[in-house]
């Protein structure tokens, strides 16, 4: 195995600061826009760098927003965003989608909205959101709590009516959530934009999201501002994990219903690992999870002596899990007690911050990953959403 020696602090912020100079490769065309002493945050040119499902060209008097269907180049929706109180442009598209920006209400549909939301410190403008019970964010909330939240869904089901009623100006969903109901709500004047930062391939991509909302809610230099400060601690994180002794090999997942999904190489997960100085079976070529026999993962995994998984419902014991498949015990992670699971922070009703806060974190999630693997490069060092299960 290689070895990789730990950088000094001073050659370490030199390459930091090097990093930070070059930034990701943009994917947004940019036109020239002058900042001058009364310019508003419409002016601000926004740029993608990580994200793959969006791209934002910047026009003096407008900017294009254009959406794209997962894992493919094919548009899924197309938006035109001018100041309000000016003139609504035209471009030579019949599926464009006009909006005034900044808007002034705002409807969201799951927990990593809530989070870009809390991000963006647009909570007055946040009026609906599905499952509010599930809500983390201190200041939303005491919204909800005050009515000034509505519920609009619970699970994967929507309240058409109630969202008619309440006609937000925007409404986030992702793209898999729409049903032909949706046309009543565009009938009805609201915008339905189409969030879908969980397909990203990376944690940065992921976070880079932050700026969609932006747009909308002329906070595209807050978004900018708050991405960058992710970018740069990401960056750190993944520097000091260089200086781990080795790549640690750890399992991931756990059975369904007779099912393990393993994850895909270019998966946002397998990248993340990968940074944290980690490693972790995949399907080759692939983005998306595959399903595998317990056998398959048991013969791969039945000695690794670390096991992380995304789970579900209240659990923090270990011997709640090792309930759940009466296999698990032979494993030697499950024997030696290394099982880790993303539920540290859970609210009372169980809403799991990891969705939340956890996409705009991107820095401490991959902190997580090298304090499980390599504890004795963070020392100091407290996981923030995962725990191990004891």
């Amino acid at each position: 195995m290689k070895l990789n020696v730990p950088l000094s602090l001073g050659a370490l912020a030199l390459v930091l600061s090097l990093t930070a100079c070059g930034g990701g490769q943009q994917r947004s065309q940019q036109s020239s826009v002058a900042l001058g002493d009364d310019s508003t945050d419409f002016a601000f040119p926004v740029t993608v760098e990580y994200a793959h499902g969006f791209t934002v060209t910047n026009h003096p008097e407008y900017k294009e927003l254009v959406m794209y269907q997962p894992g493919t180049r094919d548009t899924a929706a197309y938006y035109i965003l001018y100041p309000r109180g000016k003139e609504e442009p035209r471009v030579a598209s019949r599926l464009a989608t006009y909006l005034a920006v900044p808007a002034r209400t705002l409807a969201v549909s799951s927990s990593p909205h809530v989070g870009a939301v809390a991000v963006l410190g647009l909570q007055e403008q946040l009026v609906a959101v599905s499952d509010p019970e599930k809500v983390n964010d201190s200041i939303t909330r005491q919204r909800i709590q005050e009515g000034k939240v509505q519920r609009i869904g619970r699970g994967m089901s929507k309240d058409i009516e109630g969202l008619i009623a309440l006609r937000p100006e925007v409404y986030l969903q992702d793209l898999y959530s729409g049903t032909e109901k949706d046309e009543d709500l565009i009938a009805s004047g609201i915008k339905i934009v189409y969030f879908n930062n969980w397909k990203e391939q990376d944690l940065l991509g992921r976070a880079e999201w932050l700026k969609v909302v932006g747009l909308f809610y002329g906070r595209n230099a807050v978004a900018d501002s708050a991405f960058r400060a992710m970018q740069t601690n990401y960056r750190a994180a993944a520097e000091l994990a260089k200086g781990a002794r080795e790549v640690t090999p750890v399992m991931y997942g756990l059975d369904y219903k007779g099912v393990w999904y393993v994850p895909g190489e270019h998966s946002y997960i397998v990248k993340a690992f990968a940074d944290a100085g980690v490693s972790c079976d995949f399907i080759p070529g692939q983005i998306d999870s595959r399903p595998s026999s317990f056998e398959y993962v048991f013969e791969r995994n039945r000695h690794k002596k670390i096991w992380l998984c995304l789970m579900t419902g209240k659990l923090d014991k270990l011997s709640d899990f090792l309930s759940l498949n009466e296999r698990y015990i032979h494993f030697d992670a499950a024997r030696e007690g290394q099982v880790w699971v993303d539920r540290k922070e859970l609210n009372r009703e169980g809403g799991n911050d990891f969705w939340e806060s956890g996409p705009y974190h991107p820095d401490l999630v991959l902190k997580d990953f090298i304090k499980i693997a390599h504890p004795e490069l963070l020392p100091d060092y407290d996981t923030r959403y995962w725990m191990l299960l004891r």
